[in-house]
């Protein structure tokens, strides 16, 4: 009977803080819509009102543009919702588990519904929108509305590189940064293969973005080997039953699968051979201050030296969350301790190229960190025990800080109204000013050594230039205006010389200006790219330079030759990028939107069905599911429907749910049947912490063969209380750090309607700790205390791995794992002909699980280890990470355990796992 309860309660327990948090924050949110020949563009916020003008007018543009291109249409009026910010757009209501870091926007198969963040870029932003418009166009070509379910089912056998390469291609050319990663790939021999993309799920971080453009550029391969239309033929190729790919691209290519993918690679060898022609490592003149040290690719950027320079500060993601790092300057290697980890008082830092910053007294260094759904500058102390400090700026989207030369102002790059801008913040008293106001995105500041002027990066028609800024008069003037993008400009400690990144020649590399007379050189010629510069003493520069698919911290001692300064070029930006316009703004109308319900879909999967209704802007859900679970022992079947409201102050939701088990007990059969519900709210403290509030009432009854139980008064109801702190990491679906802990209680009584009467304590602690790469030690606690007349039964099958369930009962059950994870192959990435299956992993684990089940008093057993009431046991196991699609993932496991306080027999688990 604490089984129904506790289970129910660790799945709303689950449910995502940030979609929480923004209906807390948003529930009387006033969405309006705007109107146009074929779209309903949604916003929430009237400060964003004119850049939701901006995003209708994209979308029709690049209806108009793509439409004729792929001669698609759409079906009906298709919505987009516009969000303020980044933060605001991974809270939507329109997705129930919100959405994770890095996504830049989405589309949704069953309602048209695509959903895009504002940013200050208008080239990213138009980007988006077109890529997010490309999967609006092919569910309106590719599915069938007459059977809700299809979509995702087709969804699943469409190739991936072909779906997200065809939203790139229409979206825009690829960029410099984008190509500096397949660049690099293609000259390592490690670009993968089209057959290895069917899905993405698989891959590790840092490689879905290289699939995205792999994708795109195969697509502008094929336009260009085959003809005209060739792109055109394979969308509409892709409309009927869409696997395998093979037999849709063989009538255009005549071509098998991997013979076109040879070709496509050997072209892309050819000219990325030829462009980096001349390019050389910066082994010859640096030295390398970071270096190698993991299986996986890991990225290092925006060092910075300290003012004394003999330190660097730097951005890491090597614990699976960007982090700031220090590291000596003098190539030791030495490393101090780690300054800020992510997730212990912010959730993480940001990972712009001018990412961190000194203090001018070298005591503190100033990042950008996200909590709660909110940026800030903090700051952390170089000597042990000094504390993160966060100075009170609180933008939703923020990025670049850079310490002022006096110590008492930080400037960044800020997002207010859809637009980014210059800031700057009084350190002590938290005040802020505007520096710039404008229509280009303003990022990358830095203060000149004298503090009169700031050098930043700006945007405008998708080419970013130089200006300088006089910090006195707020006046900015442009210094520099090429063909090319240069960011992340740093004044040498004299001020006569500028550091900045530029992609001239389609490389970034580290260019240094003369402020005075505007003569330029290149102090790099990598064949990848390299940035981020930053001074130190004596004309020593560091840099990050990407290679082999990492970045990296790089120092030199600039050598500047008085024959290759050069002026700087000046231009137009390049043909590849084509600003958005379409018919005037003012054509459109606006009114209050109207969040209609939807049926969302029906999805029959063999052992699980699914079914779900919301409303436009998803915040009403009725959901229903049912599922079957069987082992060797019985079977299980569970059926719930749910409601969720989050248009009140604070989200209220109940579960429905019935569940029929039938096991096997000793020499008997068990069955039993729980119907009731569960209502409630979760109240979230923080982006790891909430609260559950709740009352259940249900049904249970039990019967061994013809002996029922618990039939005269089979009804239960109860108070919940539960409270949960989660912050897992994973690597692919294996936790690597972090812990959870949940702790509950539940009051069964009669003024309750209870027949029953009880109180029980549960809780649940698992704690991940990765003691080496992918080695990872687990340990923690489970139990349930239950006091009354009425106190619930526990077996200890579901407590200590090994024991055979309906041995050992007891009302007070606690127990305590240790577990060691490691890998036995990783990267295995053998995929079957058809992409059926792809083997990725093999790891195994070794585990010893101890703890009691008891009748008694429990304090009784704690007191004795010896006591009859101690189970333990120890084991071990593997399981296979199996990809089906390469898209669902299929985690086959087999474990072995045996009890070593008794004389049962060893047993042997097979697990199989599918997760839609």
């Amino acid at each position: 009977m604490r089984r129904a309860v506790a289970s129910i309660i660790l799945v709303l327990c689950s449910l995502p803080v940030a979609a929480q948090q923004e209906l807390r924050a948003g529930a009387g949110r006033d969405w309006k819509t705007i109107t146009t020949d074929n779209f309903l563009v949604h916003y929430g916020d009237e400060e964003i009102r004119e850049r939701a003008l901006e995003v209708a007018a994209w979308l029709e543009d690049a209806y108009l543009k793509q439409g004729e291109a792929l001669g698609a249409k759409l079906r009906r009026p298709a919505h987009c919702f516009v969000y303020r910010s980044v933060n605001a757009f991974q809270a939507t209501t329109l997705f129930e588990d919100g959405l994770p870091e890095g996504v830049g926007g989405v589309t949704e198969f069953f309602q048209d519904r695509i959903a895009v963040p504002c940013v200050g870029s208008d080239k990213l932003m138009q980007r988006v929108v077109q890529h997010e418009f490309t999967h609006q166009l092919m569910l309106n070509e590719y599915h069938s509305w007459k059977i809700p379910s299809f979509p995702l089912a087709k969804e699943v056998l469409l190739p991936e590189w072909f779906v997200e390469g065809l939203a790139e291609y229409q979206s825009q050319d690829v960029d410099s940064w984008d190509l500096m990663f397949i660049r690099d790939a293609v000259l390592d021999g490690r670009l993968h293969h089209l057959q290895n993309l069917h899905g993405f799920g698989h891959l590790n971080p840092h490689e879905i973005r290289e699939a995205y453009t792999t994708g795109c550029l195969a697509l502008r391969h094929l336009e260009k080997t085959y003809g005209d239309g060739s792109v055109k033929r394979l969308f509409r190729a892709f409309a009927g039953f869409p696997w395998p790919a093979s037999t849709k691209l063989k009538p255009i290519t005549k071509k098998g699968y991997r013979e076109l993918d040879d070709e496509f690679q050997a072209a892309l060898k050819a000219a990325f051979t030829e462009q980096a022609a001349g390019t050389s490592g910066p082994e010859a003149y640096a030295t390398a201050l970071t270096k190698k040290d993991s299986y996986y690719r890991r990225w290092n950027l925006s060092p910075r030296f300290s003012p004394d320079g003999k330190r660097i500060a730097y951005l890491s993601d090597r614990s699976g969350l960007w982090s700031v790092h220090v590291i000596d300057a003098d190539g030791s290697g030495r490393t101090s301790p780690l300054l800020f980890q992510a997730g212990e008082f912010v959730e993480f830092a940001d990972s712009s190229p001018s990412g961190v910053s000194w203090s001018p007294d070298g005591k503190r260094v100033a990042f950008v960190g996200e909590w709660g759904q909110k940026k800030d500058v903090y700051t952390c102390g170089t000597g042990p025990l000094t504390p993160i400090k966060r100075l009170g700026f609180r933008f939703e989207e923020m990025s670049s800080p850079a310490w002022s030369p006096d110590g008492k102002q930080v400037a960044f790059s800020g997002l207010k109204a859809g637009r980014t801008d210059i800031w700057v913040g009084d350190v002590e008293s938290g005040s802020l000013q505007q520096l710039t106001k404008d229509r280009r995105h303003d990022d990358h500041p830095c203060w000149s050594p004298d503090g009169k002027s700031i050098v930043y990066a700006s945007e405008e028609k998708g080419q970013t230039d130089l200006y300088v800024l006089n910090v006195a008069t707020g006046e900015s003037v442009p210094l520099t205006a090429t063909e090319a993008n240069e960011i992340t400009p740093q004044f040498s400690p004299d001020g006569k010389l500028l550091a900045y990144s530029s992609d001239a020649g389609g490389i970034f590399n580290v260019w240094v200006m003369e402020l005075d007379g505007g003569l330029a050189q290149r102090v790099t010629n990598v064949p990848c790219g390299a940035g981020s510069p930053s001074w130190g003493l004596n004309g020593e520069m560091a840099f990050t330079n990407y290679r082999h698919g990492e970045f990296h911290i790089w120092k030199m001692t600039l050598g500047l030759e008085a024959s290759e300064w050069k002026p700087v070029p000046s231009g137009e930006p390049g043909e590849g990028y084509a600003d958005l316009f379409a018919r005037p703004a003012d054509k459109f109308t606006i009114g209050p939107l109207s969040d209609r319900w939807h049926f969302d879909f029906l999805l029959p999967l063999g052992l699980v069905n699914l079914a779900s209704a919301s409303t436009l802007t998803g915040r009403q859900v009725v959901a229903a599911s049912a599922s079957v679970v069987g082992t060797m022992d019985g079977v299980r079947v569970d059926a719930n429907l749910g409601y969720v409201n989050l248009m009140l102050p604070v989200g209220f939701l109940v579960d429905i749910f019935n569940r029929n088990s039938e096991f096997e007990e000793r020499d008997s059969v068990r069955r039993e049947h729980q119907f009731g519900f569960l209502a409630g709210t979760i109240l979230p403290i923080d982006p790891y912490r909430r609260i559950l509030l709740g009352y259940t009432l249900y049904e249970n009854r039990i019967k061994y063969e013809d002996r029922d139980l618990h039939n005269e008064d089979p009804r239960n109801a109860a108070l919940v209380v539960a409270a949960t702190h989660h912050n897992v990491r994973s690597r692919g679906l294996n936790p690597v750090g972090g812990w959870h802990l949940t702790l509950g209680a539940s009051w069964f009584a009669h003024g309750l309607g209870s027949h029953e009467r009880r109180t029980n304590y549960f809780w649940s602690h698992r704690q991940y700790i990765e003691v080496y790469e992918d080695i990872v030690v687990a340990f923690g606690s489970s139990g349930n205390l239950s006091f009354g007349p009425h106190a619930d039964a526990t077996d200890a099958a579901d407590v200590i791995r090994g024991y055979r369930r309906g041995r050992i009962w007891g009302d007070k059950a606690a127990s305590g794992f240790l577990e060691v994870r490691f890998p036995i192959v990783r990267d295995i990435n053998w995929s079957m002909p058809g992409q059926v299956f792809l083997l990725k992993d093999i790891r195994g684990y070794v585990f010893a699980d101890a703890g009691f089940i008891t009748d008694d008093h429990a304090n009784r057993a704690l007191r004795r280890w010896y006591h009859d009431d101690w189970r333990h046991s120890v084991g071990g196991g593997a399981y296979v990470e199996l990809w089906l699609l390469e898209t669902i993932p299929v985690p086959i496991g087999f474990e072995i355990a045996k009890p070593t306080d008794s004389h049962q027999p060893l047993t042997v688990r097979l697990t199989v796992g599918i997760a839609f």
